[in-house]
């Protein structure tokens, strides 16, 4: 139970790391359950369409935070759901 929270608790740091960076270029943006334990995290964002060369620059600017044992993969546009 300790190493799961430790973990948890990187997760969340990690997270809101990123969040810091790119939640002012979201309308709205979900954080969601990780679907195996080599995910950090994972946020799905709806983002004006205008703004989507933006979110893509904030995201590579998240990724700058991060050391090379973490790998970033985004994609979309996507319809919102």
């Amino acid at each position: 139970r300790t190493f799961e929270s430790i973990i948890q608790q990187e997760r969340e740091s990690h997270t809101q790391k990123v969040l810091n960076v790119i939640s002012s270029l979201c309308k709205e943006y979900d954080v969601q359950p990780v679907r195996n334990e080599k995910e950090i995290f994972r946020i799905a964002c709806l983002i004006r369409r205008d703004r989507e060369e933006q979110f893509n620059e904030a995201i590579y600017k998240a990724a700058s935070l991060f050391d090379d044992g973490f790998a970033f993969s985004f994609n979309g546009p996507w319809p919102a759901y």
